[in-house]
């Protein structure tokens, strides 16, 4: 159970059953429609098309396999924070990881490092970039991926909304994916979408696709089932009286199979081959709840931006960092969660202390995947990635969390190891 989306964000079990109904006799997307609503939705420039994929993930195993073929090159520079199933799409699309750090203390990668790894490495494609909080030096980047002629993957699969300049994120690169599911911003019971203004890279990526199945009600039955038990575990009156205090009990006595309840990945495995259920396509009905929570996508956004910002001003603490990041007006994150550092080695006595004042949170956000066994063989060791993976623990932002509540919070926060 991932808990970096609020429990009240969850599809109540009538939206899960209709869109399992729907697929006992499964109907093709409208791939025209699909992309007209999308593009009108996000205001998203003329060139860019969106078109439905499977998953995310496998949106950049598509993008990956044809930069692949379209440059003859056959590595991918990479954050290594993020799911380690990004790094195994990859290897399945027969191209290579290379691993870059970011800058100390922040989401950015570090544009020194990009220059000088793409100056003397001619292998290299493109860089794939997660996109957790905005990335505030993207014009940097591009700048120097430009020079070079390499492309940016850019993965908005929790950041659908991010904008700067007033302008959709993905309105900056060629190549980016969106991903939908129980516990996205955009909520369905499974998908996602690639979003390109490569016309040759839309027809690969149609043609590509058309001989996998459409999803059906047999597919679909684990999410389905899983997410109405995710909606009745995290009814708020469940969630507060039971989660909450279970994943505190298996916190603070270390119970690793209580602890892997929250986590997104918590059995990293490497992959050559890309698994035959991940070749299919999204029925019609998934699509149709996905048009149904776009509206209410841009108000939740500024509802936990709201919240995002209340802490962001509020926490003053010498054992605590915020991730840095520029404070722009024009630029507008997803604002999914509260990301804070915790410094010398003190995250375990903070979680302890949060735990004690019944404030919830998680400790867990992504691997970094160079410090995975499987996978320590490519590119450089990212000591800054791996700080952040270990050192971070993320608030929750959502809605259901007042001013009243979060100045209790801060206060609560600013007074860790004061006294």
């Amino acid at each position: 159970m991932n808990r970096r989306i609020p429990p009240r964000q969850i599809l109540y079990p009538g939206n899960l059953l209709k869109i399992f109904l729907g697929s006992i006799f499964p109907s093709k997307i409208d791939e025209e429609y699909f992309n007209e609503f999308f593009k009108r939705f996000f205001k998203s420039k003329e060139e860019n098309t969106f078109i439905p994929v499977n998953k995310a993930r496998v949106g950049i195993y598509l993008i990956v396999e044809f930069l692949k073929k379209k440059f003859s090159k056959k590595k991918i520079l990479m954050s290594p924070l993020t799911v380690f199933d990004i790094v195994n799409m990859v290897l399945c699309a027969g191209c290579y990881p290379d691993f870059i750090d970011f800058k100390k203390d922040s989401f950015d990668i570090d544009i020194d490092k990009l220059d000088q790894k793409l100056a003397l490495d001619k292998d290299i494609c493109a860089v794939l970039i997660c996109n957790y909080q905005i990335n505030t030096n993207i014009e940097e980047i591009l700048k120097v991926t430009k020079k070079y002629k390499v492309e940016v993957i850019l993965d908005c699969a929790i950041s659908i909304t991010s904008s700067l300049k007033k302008k959709s994120i993905v309105d900056y690169v060629n190549y980016s994916v969106f991903s939908f599911n129980l516990f996205k911003v955009i909520q369905s019971i499974h998908g996602g979408a690639v979003i390109t203004s490569d016309n040759e890279f839309k027809d690969f990526l149609r043609n590509r696709q058309a001989n996998w199945s459409i999803y059906n009600y047999r597919d679909l039955l684990n999410y389905f089932m899983k997410g109405v038990q995710i909606k009745i575990l995290t009814l708020p009156f469940i969630y507060e009286l039971f989660i909450f205090n279970l994943f505190k009990f298996g916190d603070l006595k270390n119970i690793k199979f209580i602890q892997n309840l929250s986590k997104n990945d918590p059995n990293p495995e490497r992959k050559n081959n890309l698994d035959n259920s991940y070749k299919k396509k999204m029925n019609n009905g998934q699509v149709l709840e996905i048009y149904e929570n776009l509206e209410k996508t841009f108000l939740k956004r500024e509802e936990r931006e709201h919240n995002f910002l209340l802490y962001e001003e509020g926490i003053k603490n010498d054992y605590l960092k915020l991730i840095d990041r520029k404070k722009n007006l024009e630029e507008k994150n997803s604002y999914i969660n509260f990301p804070i550092l915790i410094k010398e080695d003190k995250k375990k006595l903070f979680s302890e202390y949060l735990y004690k004042n019944n404030i919830d949170h998680t400790k867990y956000f992504y691997r970094s995947c160079d410090d995975i066994e499987c996978f320590k063989n490519f590119g450089e060791q990212c000591v800054n990635s791996q700080y952040i993976s270990k050192n971070i623990i993320l608030l929750p932002i959502h809605k259901s969390l007042n001013d009243k509540k979060i100045s209790q919070n801060i206060k609560i926060i600013n007074s860790f190891l004061k006294y």
